[in-house]
């Protein structure tokens, strides 16, 4: 073993050696090393034959780029006249616009059919009516009560309540423990 060294060198700085990597402090004291240690030797020239491995897979096939180029450039102007001759890149047919137009519809309809359900006063069937109560707030339409919110106090409470034509506000206030239940309801 040599002087330079108390203990071997790392396997990191072997490694770092073997790539040509090191400063010339630390390659002049692992060259020293490597005169006495036979072991550090063989280390070394396991990792000079493992950069030469990995070398050779780094490079890279020979290849025609200019080949490959025009290839990409005749793809590109075939998609450019694919695209020109279906309707300039819009089929009706197509799953895709088949699926989105039958899901327009769709929601469509359903919102018709519940605006005329649950509001049928909106469109002419019966007047909507908003009442606020001491028991609760009430959405009518018709003689059909739609809507109702309880209040459930048990003891006797104060009620602060606003209705408009399309609006009702209430507010109930428990005596006892002072909590303070508020129920809005808009119609639109």
């Amino acid at each position: 073993m040599s002087t330079l060294f108390l203990r071997h060198p790392e396997e990191t700085d072997l490694a770092l050696f073997a790539g040509g990597e090191l400063g010339p402090l630390a390659r002049w004291r692992i060259e020293g090393h490597l005169s006495g240690c036979a072991a550090c030797r063989q280390a070394v020239g396991e990792f000079f034959e493992l950069r030469s491995r990995a070398m050779d897979l780094a490079e890279l096939p020979a290849l025609d780029w200019s080949q490959i180029a025009a290839r990409i450039h005749r793809r590109v102007e075939q998609e450019r006249e694919s695209s020109r001759s279906s309707f300039r890149g819009l089929t009706l047919w197509r799953p895709a616009w088949s699926l989105a137009l039958a899901l327009l519809v769709l929601l469509g309809s359903g919102a018709y059919v519940t605006y005329q359900r649950v509001l049928p006063g909106r469109a002419g069937s019966g007047a909507v009516q908003l009442d606020a109560t001491a028991d609760a707030v009430e959405l009518r339409v018709g003689e059909r009560q739609v809507l109702t919110l309880m209040n459930t106090a048990q003891n006797e409470t104060q009620v602060h309540r606003r209705v408009s034509a399309d609006a009702v506000s209430a507010r109930y206030l428990d005596a006892d423990t002072g909590n303070i239940t508020v129920n809005n309801v808009y119609v639109q």
